[in-house]
């Protein structure tokens, strides 16, 4: 398949880990429009497993959505940090745990067509209480989920946020392979 050519590129707005970018493009046929995307960064989520097989998931309200939802601990990549050091990081921040393991589950682009953030996912297990540490801005509420229960919510689209469905499906898929279901 043909890509897309960058004409032009323009830095719209930035501020606080959002840039907005305004590309004129040449198409595949030859015309030129424009595209307007946030360029992302990498982030990443992590899937908490307690040693009861519930999961713990982090509550919140997304203004964007005027929503609250479950959703995996995560968030920004900071420079200098390992993508794994920035996941154990983010887990202890939002839920006050630190993992005894980490154990990456892969990346996807949570939303292709307009933002080219990434996010990498990993489990944790072998969870350890550590103080929180959230940031000034982060409203968040701990809700634990017992796996199977979880499992369903996915598939009845009780679960409406992108990251935490993924990670939910590729987890469930690697255990049956495991269990040579798969």
């Amino acid at each position: 398949m043909k890509e897309w050519r960058t004409i032009s590129s323009k830095m719209v707005y930035n501020k606080r880990r959002v840039r907005v970018l305004e590309d004129v493009v040449e198409l595949p046929d030859g015309r030129q429009t424009d595209y307007v995307m946030l360029q992302g960064g990498e982030a990443v989520a992590v899937l908490p497993l307690t040693s009861t097989g519930e999961v713990v998931l982090v509550k919140q309200y997304r203004y964007p959505i005027k929503v609250t939802t479950l959703e995996l601990p995560g968030g920004g990549s900071v420079r200098g940090e390992s993508i794994q050091e920035s996941a154990g990081r983010e887990l202890q921040e939002e839920t006050g745990y630190r993992a005894g393991r980490l154990t990456y589950l892969g990346s996807f682009y949570p939303s292709p067509a307009r933002s080219s953030a990434r996010v990498h996912v990993y489990v944790a297990d072998q969870l350890q209480s550590v103080p929180a540490a959230r940031e000034p801005d982060e409203f968040i509420e701990l809700e634990l989920v017992e796996w199977d229960r979880l499992l369903t919510m996915v598939v009845q689209n009780e679960i409406t946020d992108p990251t935490l469905a993924w990670a939910v499906l590729m987890w469930q898929a690697r255990r049956n392979g495991e269990r040579g279901q798969g």
